[in-house]
């Protein structure tokens, strides 16, 4: 977790509470759509967690924001998806991070993610002369050969329909 000091130094963050032992909650507003964001950022119980709500569901880039506000870019943080019999719906548009203070989150290793050093226009140059001579089940034969079973979970997909075809 970042240093409060430097939490609530960040620009565009009103505090309306906080408690230097448990946490604090309040607002951000958006430099770019003047959207306001409600926040309560708590560390309790071995946890800390992090609550944003919008008018909107906030999307990935955004929770990515609030990520950086709030921990270091060394930590590791999640947004989890329970168990249905756990889940809990108050706010539609409330997502939250978490991060246990004991113990480092396990990760997955880097290559399960995706190759590094790819951007986003070889990406989609890949996916594109893929896409204009390649079946579905040759682009995710490619997927497999070149990365194995380390490809994401559409490519997945594309192989298990070609497959139920058979």
């Amino acid at each position: 977790m970042r240093e409060l000091k430097d939490i609530i130094a960040t620009r565009n963050l009103t505090v309306k509470m906080m408690d230097p032992d448990q946490g604090l909650n309040g607002y951000w507003t958006d430099p770019l759509t003047q959207r306001h964001y409600s926040i309560g950022f708590y560390f309790f119980d071995g946890w800390e967690h992090l609550s944003v709500t919008g008018k909107k569901i906030p999307d990935w880039d955004m929770m990515c924001k609030f990520k950086d506000m709030f921990w270091n870019e060394d930590e590791v943080c999640v947004q989890y998806h329970p168990r249905k019999e756990d889940y809990v719906n108050v706010n539609e548009t409330t997502l939250h991070i978490w991060r246990p203070i004991a113990q480092p989150l396990p990760t997955p290793p880097t290559y399960m993610i995706g190759p590094k050093g790819t951007t986003k226009d070889d990406a989609r140059d890949i996916a594109s002369a893929m896409a204009s001579v390649l079946t579905p089940k040759q682009q995710a034969a490619f997927l497999s050969a070149r990365y194995g079973d380390n490809f994401n979970r559409k490519e997945r997909r594309i192989l298990d329909r070609s497959d139920k075809g058979k």
